[in-house]
């Protein structure tokens, strides 16, 4: 997952160079894999995700903050869906 969610934060970078969303997404996708190890984004399951955000509570992460993030997993499967 590590290329791919590279390949995504630069994708990001390059459709809005000017914003500082890239710097976000880089920062959140390093929390996901923490959780969820370095695997193909096709063998992450919901028990993963439940995982991701028990643990986000747990460090005491708002729900806004959770939330914003879940976006940037979906946005990350939304881009893998259509190879940019």
């Amino acid at each position: 997952m590590l290329s791919e969610a590279q390949q995504f934060v630069n994708w990001t970078r390059r459709t809005n160079p000017y914003s500082h969303t890239w710097k976000d997404y880089a920062s959140d996708l390093k929390r996901f894999i923490e959780v969820v190890g370095d695997k193909d984004l096709e063998q992450v399951s919901v028990h993963n995700i439940d995982a991701f955000i028990l643990r986000q509570a747990e460090q005491g992460f708002k729900p806004k903050t959770i939330n914003r993030r879940l976006s940037m997993i979906r946005s990350l499967y939304g881009y893998s869906l259509n190879d940019n």
